[in-house]
């Protein structure tokens, strides 16, 4: 559980960095702070928010897919400090 409070304090952090304003990525925000990680997933693919997807997937303990989709963010936008 503390693992999992870690990756909420760390999204809560990075939503402020990576905020794209859709009622999806909205949503996900708070369903994060909720820890309804799959929800949240679920809401940030309908946003196509790669980097908060990335944080759902490790909260969800799915780092593999977590660092491919954080991979994916950085080649989508690989000059983007987000």
């Amino acid at each position: 559980m503390a693992r999992r409070a870690g990756v909420v304090t760390v999204f809560l952090l990075a939503s402020f960095l990576v905020s794209a304003q859709t009622p999806n990525n909205n949503r996900g925000a708070a369903l994060m702070t909720q820890q309804k990680f799959d929800a949240a997933l679920s809401e940030f693919k309908s946003a196509g928010n790669l980097v908060n997807q990335g944080i759902a997937l490790a909260a969800l303990g799915r780092t593999g897919e977590a660092e491919t989709v954080f991979k994916q963010a950085l080649a989508a936008k690989p000059d983007n400090p987000r």
